[in-house]
């Protein structure tokens, strides 16, 4: 699992650290619960309207989601988007 960065109380910018590890931290957890519900990236594309492409590249860390994407890759997934975010640094 990812290092976890402390998150920051204050409304500073996060620095470009922060931001690798934060997204670090959403692919490993996105992809952490497509496996635990044994679903395959062709499976959850069908569900979340996300292409294949694009999940692998986020699960692969080479892409930000949007919050938007996030959401959607969520209820593909059968959880809160709450469930996902609230396991982030």
């Amino acid at each position: 699992m990812p290092s976890v960065v402390p998150f920051r109380k204050s409304c500073q910018v996060p620095s470009q650290r922060d931001i690798d590890a934060f997204r670090e931290a959403l692919a490993a957890e996105i992809r952490r619960i497509r496996i635990e519900k044994g679903l395959s990236k062709t499976e959850l594309s069908n569900r979340s309207g996300i292409t294949r492409q694009a999940i692998r590249m986020i699960e692969c860390g080479e892409r930000s989601p949007s919050a938007v994407t996030v959401w959607q890759l969520a209820g593909g997934l059968g959880v809160a988007l709450s469930d996902i975010l609230s396991r982030l640094p």
